[in-house]
């Protein structure tokens, strides 16, 4: 009797170290896969934040910055921005490819606004064809992005919080076997 209940401590004592470990790979998978996801698509959106004011900083006071100064800002946060999501695009994309999709599609013709419009006015000098530009085109692509952008955000909350469903599913699972093994545990102690 006594070899039994020890045997059965020990298979508890198992089952619970692997659980826990089970537990702890789901919280660093669910941390990756949505949280982190989440991050990068914040990252995105605000390095295409950032190069869309630093337009509206040029156009309102193009004397104080060069084009060449502020084209060159805009590019780093362009590469900034293409870092974000190629990190972000790296994740599962499944039942995410349309709205990532429609955010490159947004993108590319948002740097095409910008680059052969936006700027090109502005280094020309001619300030109220560039803000009009930008007030179109412009904020036409950015806006396009932005809801794309929101729409994946949207989609990570929602598999973070069907994560969180399972998880809780499988923990009471868990517990009723633990309440069941140690139920027999007791019983076998009685004896």
């Amino acid at each position: 009797g006594y070899l039994a209940l020890v045997a059965m401590m020990v298979g508890v004592g198992a089952l619970g170290i692997t659980r826990l470990a089970a537990s702890q790979d789901h919280l660093e998978a669910m941390y990756r896969d949505s949280l982190q996801a989440t991050l990068w698509l914040s990252e995105t959106g605000d390095h295409l934040s950032t190069m869309t004011r630093a337009l509206d900083d040029f156009a309102l006071n193009s004397t104080a910055r060069s084009v060449s100064d502020v084209s060159a800002g805009v590019m780093r946060e362009d590469q900034l921005m293409d870092q974000s999501w190629r990190r972000y695009t790296a994740t599962d994309m499944t039942g995410r490819e349309t709205a990532r999709d429609a955010f490159d599609a947004a993108v590319a013709s948002y740097r095409d606004a910008r680059d052969e419009k936006v700027l090109p006015l502005l280094a020309s000098g001619d300030v109220a064809q560039g803000v009009a530009a930008m007030n179109t085109d412009l904020k036409r692509t950015q806006d396009a992005s932005v809801q794309s952008l929101e729409d994946l955000k949207a989609i990570e909350t929602r598999a973070a919080e069907q994560a969180i469903t399972d998880r809780s599913e499988e923990h009471t699972s868990e517990l009723q076997s633990r309440f069941g093994i140690s139920y027999a545990v007791f019983c076998l102690k009685k004896k």
